[in-house]
């Protein structure tokens, strides 16, 4: 194969000039290793070795009579301080592993994001469920679907009439913080059953920014909020919409979130409050039948934020502040900040945590 084979090496010098008589090209030996670095030059890898692939214009072994000596000098230069420190890395880290005894363990150059993080945690993915009526998906869900330990019930201090109705005007304060604090044990276990089984997308419900859409997809947007925690902000109407969303519109996965959510719910309440969510939730068509409807439903029986429930609830940060530990159980530390923590966040939620509350707890 000769040169004639390939195109020759576009002319870059104007008619009548040349490269500098010194071989090293001048300007315009600079401005033909720019265009020859940027449009001929491929560098690939082959072993522990590099070569340049130069074969669009000129045959690999020989360089065009045209290119300055200098140019192929500095090209060859910059490819053996390329592998040189590819080779110092390399011989860099293979030092350290030596000596270093936590090199092993910390071997991972790029880190793990948190999505991957989250994905390693669970136990069953929603990819790894397994074909719909397969006995690896019938166990999973049976599994996902459990009872929790401990179940959502009526507290005792706690009417509430048949229809859900809270009748919570006459318990005292510290009897509320109890209610509030007993709840947030249970959602803390109930938000780890739905990452182990990856049903958490259920309960991340945005914002509706346009009512009007015909099409779901248009109809949210903006920030994802928790409903285990901000169901005080979130409204029942919100859930239903995007339960209907999600059984009508969403994929196969979305809606067995749906599903087995309602199926968890239903396992882990005691038949005394499962009552009183079925006054309203069998009442409902079936496209509002999912597990946030129902959640978002138990939630209102445990513990609604009327008025009077808010009222008593910033007596309680007050009491705190005048008696301090000794109006907690046992007056115990960790208990108090249960209390406090989860009391303030019921408040916060919808904007009636106080701005002295700060000050009323230290007081």
């Amino acid at each position: 194969m000769s040169g004639e084979d390939f195109e020759p090496l576009p002319t870059i010098f104007a008619e009548g000039e040349t490269e500098d008589s010194d071989g090293s090209g001048g300007q315009f030996g600079s401005l033909l290793l720019r265009v020859f670095q940027s449009q001929t030059e491929r560098v690939t890898r082959f072993g522990a070795g590099l070569r340049t692939d130069t074969r669009r214009w000129f045959p690999p072994r020989a360089a065009p009579t045209t290119l300055p000596a200098a140019i192929i000098g500095n090209i060859q230069e910059e490819e053996i301080e390329f592998a040189s420190e590819e080779v110092g890395q390399t011989e860099e880290i293979v030092e350290m592993m030596s000596t270093n005894k936590y090199a092993a363990r910390f071997a991972r150059t790029t880190a793990v994001t948190i999505n991957e993080l989250r994905a390693e945690q669970t136990v069953v993915s929603r990819a790894n469920r397994g074909a719909k009526g397969s006995k690896e998906r019938l166990k999973t869900q049976k599994a996902a679907t459990e009872a929790l330990e401990t179940k959502f019930g009526v507290p005792k201090h706690f009417v509430s009439n048949v229809n859900g109705e809270s009748e919570t005007g006459n318990i005292q304060s510290e009897r509320l913080s109890e209610i509030i604090v007993s709840s947030a044990r249970k959602t803390k276990k109930l938000k780890e059953r739905c990452a182990d089984y990856d049903l958490s997308s259920a309960l991340l419900i945005p914002v509706v920014v346009d009512g009007n859409a015909t099409m779901p997809c248009n109809r949210w947007g903006g920030q994802e909020r928790d409903l285990l925690e901000n169901f005080g902000s979130i409204s029942l109407e919100e859930c239903m919409a995007w339960t209907k969303d999600t059984l009508q519109h969403g994929g196969d996965e979305d809606q067995a979130d749906q599903t087995w959510l309602l199926q968890l719910m239903r396992n882990s309440c005691t038949e005394e409050i499962l009552t009183r969510i079925d006054a309203n939730f069998e009442e409902l068509e079936p496209a509002y039948k999912g597990g946030t409807v129902f959640i978002k439903l138990m939630f209102n029986v445990i513990i609604d934020l009327t008025d009077s429930v808010v009222e008593s609830l910033q007596k309680f940060l007050k009491n705190f502040g005048y008696k301090g530990l000794m109006g907690i159980q046992g007056e115990n530390v960790g208990v108090a900040e249960l209390e406090i923590v989860a009391v303030a966040t019921r408040l916060s939620e919808v904007n009636k945590l106080q701005d002295d509350a700060v000050n009323q707890v230290l007081d």
